[in-house]
Formats: structure tokens, C-alpha cells, sequence
């Protein structure tokens, strides 16, 4: 059966990819250890239209599916299908706080792991990150909500006992108005403070918490104790992070997440990712990045993740978009849209 497709965004100069799949580690695969290989990898990218797949090898099939890394764009890429191994640390050293994604490596081994996942990798995220960067490579956290959402009870009461734990100097188990004050809440006083009794108890706090989670911005502060964005105020104020990554996990934990660490003034970027075959089963590029690089016969994969971190680019899952829209001449993509500081709303 003939396709037809109702856009071509390389026509207006954008490559799609997809920075976060993997070629084994889930039970999707009949031996998750080992998985598929690159030929594999080669048909699902291509199959799905994408111009760049990311793919990573991580914690249990670290060390069969290694042998396929190169520093380079695997031997079976095209001038316009790309196909890259490189890390997600997930399922050992630093996961704790949070998968990250390491792009365009030189060298799969950290200094001291002599090859394995169980030697010498940190235990925080920063220095694999740093590692990252000082070979020319990008970087930025995996399914960044994992840990960053309220919607069950049990996380707005871990939230709730944690702003209580910050800020009840006097330890009577609540908050009060002048303890309030030394901080951000998630609504003002007046709102949470339901019985009117001056006092913030944890069952106000949480439902404070319940009425805003959906609201962007919020200023609820998550538990943060999840596979997701755990560490990334700390990176990218190091500016080691490069972009937070979107599409596979819950959207506005995922945006409120990014807009905060804009409002500081961090110009950090997003990135789709789908996670395949792990969050997603149904396919690669489920969601996925159009990265801007002007008509080119051929994709070169450093570029591309270049364009990825400095924001030329644009999220999506795959779905038909006005092209013609995401740039002009007077503000290509990736450029300031504003000559004075602002907030994301």
C-alpha cells in the first residue's frame, strides 16, 4: 500500500528523532539481558520516519549490548537515517537521582568502571554528566516526571509532611503564619489555612497541594522520588544539563518542572523522547523532536543533538504541523523571543 504523507518537515528543514530508545532491557524482548540488534534497531527508526534514533544501552543489558557502541553513527545509517548507540545510566551508579541520557559519546567507559555498571560509576549525576561534556557530548534527564507528580495521595502526603518538616521551627507539627512567611507555599495562607485556626496542619497542606497540582505554574514542591528530573536544578545551574525531556510522562509536572528553571533564568531546553520499548511498547518515536538544521543530504548526528541543546528545534508525536509557523526569518528557531527578561507562563 502506497503512503501519503501529509507533511515533510525535512522540506522545511527539520529532522525528527527520537534521544531516548533502546535495543533491549525490557520484558518485551524474549531475552531482555541481550535484546535485538542493530539491524533491529535500524528497521524501527526508519519504519516510524525518523531521521535520528538514539539508541541506549542501559543497566540490565549493560554488558551484551555494549559491544554494539561505536563512537561514531552505527555502519548500517543512511545519509538521512541515523542510528547512534549511546548510555542511559539507569540501573545502577547515580539512577537514584534520576536516568539521565548521554549523547554523541567518544567513550562508553567511565573512568574506574573498567568496562561494567558495577564499578566506579557515581553515585549523583553531575559527574557523568560532566564526564559527558568534556567529550563533546549533550545531556539531559530521562522521563523527567517520574518523581514529580501529586496525583496519588500518598505523594501530596509525602509532600506535605516535607514543606512541614522545612519550615515548623517551633516542632509543634504545623505551620504557622510567621514560619510561612520564611518560605513559598503552594497557595497563600489564607487559602490553606481552611479552619481558620492560624495554623497550616498536613491534611491542609495536602489539599492545598490537590488544588493546584494541575495548575502551570504551581508552586507545589514534588516528593522527587523517582527515575525522573530528580537532580536537575543542581546540573543545570552547573550547566552540565542540557535539556529536560518530555512526552512520555505526565505533561504538567513535566512542564512545571522546565518553566521553573526558566523563570531562575536557566535557559534549559526539552527534548520528546518515547522510551521505547519500556514506557512505551507501541513504537520508536512515539514522541519525538524535529530538530532545525536547514535542507541537508545528509544528517550528521553531532549537529543534530547540537541543535537538540541549544533549542532548534521543536517537540511533537509526529503528528501533521504547520511547519511554515515554527520559524521566520526575523526569529529562526532556538533564538530569544524576547529582548527582556519575562516568566513562562
Amino acid at each position: 500500500m502506497a503512503l501519503e504523507r501529509w507533511v515533510d518537515p525535512t522540506q522545511f528543514g527539520y529532522y525528527s528523532g527520537d534521544h531516548h530508545i533502546h535495543g533491549a532491557g525490557c520484558a518485551h524482548y524474549t531475552s531482555p539481558t541481550e535484546g535485538v540488534f542493530p539491524e533491529d534497531m535500524f528497521l524501527h527508526v526508519k519504519g516510524e520516519g525518523l531521521n535520528v534514533g538514539c539508541c541506549l544501552t542501559w543497566g540490565p543489558c549493560y554488558e551484551y549490548q555494549r559491544q554494539f557502541f561505536e563512537p561514531v553513527p552505527n555502519k548500517l545509517s543512511e545519509p538521512l537515517t541515523v542510528l547512534k548507540y549511546d548510555v542511559e545510566v539507569s540501573g545502577f551508579g547515580s539512577q537514584a537521582l534520576g536516568h539521565v541520557c548521554l549523547l554523541n559519546l567518544r567513550d562508553q567507559t567511565y573512568p574506574g568502571s573498567a568496562g561494567t555498571k558495577t564499578k566506579g560509576w557515581p553515585t549523583w549525576t553531575t559527574p557523568v554528566m560532566k564526564w559527558n561534556k568534556l567529550q563533546g557530548g549533550f545531556t539531559g534527564y530521562a522521563h523527567s516526571a517520574n518523581g514529580l507528580t501529586l496525583d496519588r495521595p500518598q505523594d501530596r502526603g509525602v509532600a506535605a509532611e516535607g514543606l512541614i518538616a522545612r519550615l515548623d521551627a517551633d516542632k509543634d507539627g504545623s505551620i504557622g503564619k510567621d514560619e510561612a512567611a520564611k518560605s513559598v507555599l503552594p497557595e497563600s495562607f489564607e487559602q490553606m489555612d481552611a479552619n481558620g485556626d492560624g495554623k497550616l496542619s498536613e491534611a491542609e497542606v495536602a489539599a492545598s497541594i490537590d488544588r493546584v497540582k494541575n495548575k502551570l505554574p504551581n508552586l507545589a514542591v514534588p516528593p522527587m522520588n523517582g527515575i525522573g528530573a530528580q537532580e536537575i536544578c543542581v546540573t543545570t545551574a552547573m550547566k552540565v544539563c542540557d535539556f529536560i525531556s518530555a512526552m512520555d510522562t505526565a505533561r504538567v509536572p513535566e512542564w512545571n518542572c522546565w518553566y521553573h528553571l526558566m523563570n531562575c533564568g536557566f535557559p534549559l531546553k526539552a527534548s520528546g523522547e518515547t522510551d521505547f520499548p519500556c514506557i512505551s511498547g507501541s513504537r520508536v518515536g512515539q514522541g519525538r523532536v524535529y530538530v532545525q538544521m536547514g535542507k541537508v543530504d545528509k544528517v550528521d548526528y553531532a549537529k543534530w543533538c547540537e541543535g537538540l541543546a541549544t533549542g532548534r528545534s521543536y517537540i511533537s508525536d509526529g503528528t501533521a504541523t504547520p511547519w511554515r509557523s515554527r520559524s521566520t526569518a526575523s526569529r529562526p528557531a532556538g533564538r530569544s523571543n524576547s529582548t527582556r527578561p519575562g516568566r513562562c507562563r
